[in-house]
């Protein structure tokens, strides 16, 4: 099993603790092109926790059922909304800095389906966008980018012979100002040995009790959601530029000390003159 034991990047530390399975059917009980369902919850223990540093969304990996795709070559988009206490609030204004997501690379098949792990796109990067919120989905799109991404296999699986991946990224062009939704969607890289398009699927949060339950798929036929996405984003760091250096004032002792030479001056030309 391989971990990421620290990420640092834009002022953002994010740890990494060791995945346990806790239990694991993995079994599908549905897929289509716009993702998997799996046939029960799924529990990890010794879940990556979001740090805490600039963070704006802390939904990090924990129980999990589905995975829905979220790749440029398919066309679906999976967007996540933030919350605060379980309701929808806007992020604070400013830039994206680094996020951590979770999710599988599979092999597509057009005739078949997602058919296994897809282990050639494993560091493409990814788009990055925010977006207004209207009446409780995305709204007009604020802004977009890109990230570059490091992959790292969990060791958790998940079903077709593939594990859970975790995906740092490294935001750059992203702001947050006006935005309450936020997605990552998986550029076009390259394809399996078959030639079939490898494709990225944005593994779920189901902790009913923890978020809104709420996200939105582009392009879906119920786009509207009953889950959340797990996604950890922080802001960029805000680089402060040094004070400058202190103009010397006369305090009121230099006044003080400046009036008794002056006193005294003038004691000793009156003497003098006496």
């Amino acid at each position: 099993m391989k971990t990421l034991n620290i990420f640092l990047k834009a002022g953002c530390v994010i740890a990494a603790s060791m995945l346990t399975i806790s239990t694991i059917h993995a079994q599908i009980s549905s897929q289509s092109e716009a993702g998997i369902i799996l046939s029960g919850p799924q529990t990890i223990q010794g879940t990556p926790q979001c740090d805490g540093v600039n963070d704006l969304i802390e939904q990090p990996l924990g129980a999990f059922g589905t995975a829905a795709t979220s790749d440029v070559e398919l066309g679906f988009e999976v967007t996540e909304n933030r919350t605060v206490g379980a309701v929808p609030t806007a992020f604070p204004n400013g830039n994206l800095g680094t996020a951590r997501i979770w999710g599988l690379s599979l092999e597509f098949d057009p005739a078949a389906g997602f058919v296994g792990p897809c282990s050639d796109d494993d560091n493409t990067g990814f788009v990055v966008a925010t977006y207004a919120d209207n009446a409780g989905q995305p709204g007009a799109q604020i802004s977009a980018g890109t990230a570059t991404a490091t992959t790292t296999d969990t060791g958790t699986p998940f079903a077709l012979g593939a594990n859970i991946l975790q995906i740092d990224l490294n935001v750059s062009g992203v702001s947050t100002d006006g935005a309450t939704w936020l997605s990552f969607a998986r550029e076009q890289g390259n394809n399996a040995p078959s030639g079939n398009a490898c494709v990225f699927l944005h593994v779920n949060e189901t902790d009913a009790a923890l978020f809104d339950n709420t996200s939105f798929q582009f392009a879906a036929a119920t786009p509207l959601r009953t889950d959340d996405m797990s996604v950890c984003a922080a802001a960029a760091a805000v680089v402060s530029l040094p004070p400058p250096p202190a103009v010397p004032t006369m305090n009121s002792f230099g006044l003080l000390g400046m009036a008794l030479v002056l006193m005294l001056g003038a004691g000793l030309f009156l003497r003098r003159r006496a």
